[in-house]
């Protein structure tokens, strides 16, 4: 394979929704397919292959900004138990929320 960078776990989705019998791929384009997959199918996996958009999922876009973290964060501190909730824990869950707001002020300023 080439130096071409791919996104494994999107590449996968996109197989697995066009319905072709695939056990997994890696990061280097490389396509273990399942015994049952035919040549329409290996050639159709080229195909999706040759047109794969690297570009992260939101999904993925959400867990590698830290914003899933954040999400955690922000139910905790909105919890009814939050009086109940650790002092050193408490503070874990302020910091995080104070870094996505500087995170997020610095990226639309």
């Amino acid at each position: 394979m080439s130096d071409r960078v791919l996104n494994a776990t999107k590449l996968t989705g996109e197989l697995l929704s066009a319905s072709i019998p695939i056990t997994g791929c890696n990061s280097n384009g490389v396509v273990s397919f399942a015994a049952e997959a035919t040549q329409a199918h290996r050639d159709q996996a080229a195909a999706i292959l040759a047109a794969h958009d690297p570009t992260p999922t939101r999904e993925q876009a959400i867990r590698l900004d830290g914003f899933d973290v954040l999400v955690a964060a922000l139910a905790v501190r909105l919890s009814s138990s939050w009086a109940t909730v650790p002092l050193v824990a408490r503070t874990r869950v302020q910091d995080v929320i104070d870094a996505a707001k500087s995170k997020i002020a610095a990226r639309f300023s």
